[in-house]
C-alpha cells in the first residue's frame, strides 16, 4: 500500500532517493539534494550501507572467519539496498532494520 504522502513525492525526488542505495552514488544526493527531506532520509541510510560495505571489504581480509562474515554482511547490504530502492521509488519513507535509527540521528 502507498502512503497518502507518497503521492506528494515527485518522481525526481524518488529517483534521487533510489540512487542513495547505489554504492558510491550516495554522494550525489547527499550533496545535490540536501534540502529535500525525503531524499536526505534515504541518503543517510544509503551512506551507512556504503560505509558498512567498505568495512566488510576490510573484514573479508581476516583469515578463516572474515570471508564468512563479509559474505553475510554483503548479503544484508544487498537486500537492504534493494528494499531501499523499492521504497524510494514508491515514494515511501523507510526505516531500515539495524541502521535506520543511527541514520535518523546522523547530522549531515
Amino acid at each position: 500500500l502507498h502512503s497518502p504522502a507518497a503521492t506528494a513525492i515527485s518522481g525526481t525526488s524518488r529517483t534521487w532517493a533510489a540512487m542513495s542505495y547505489l554504492s558510491f552514488l550516495v554522494f550525489a544526493p547527499l550533496f545535490l539534494k540536501r534540502n529535500d527531506d525525503f531524499v536526505l532520509g534515504h541518503a543517510r541510510q544509503g551512506l551507512l550501507l556504503f560505509v558498512g560495505w567498505i568495512f566488510l571489504l576490510v573484514v573479508g581480509a581476516v583469515p578463516v572467519i572474515g570471508p564468512f562474515i563479509a559474505a553475510l554482511g554483503t548479503l544484508f547490504v544487498a537486500v537492504m539496498s534493494i528494499l531501499g530502492i523499492a521504497y524510494a521509488l514508491r515514494g515511501d519513507g523507510w526505516k531500515m532494520p539495524i541502521l535506520g535509527e543511527p541514520a535518523e540521528e546522523m547530522t549531515i
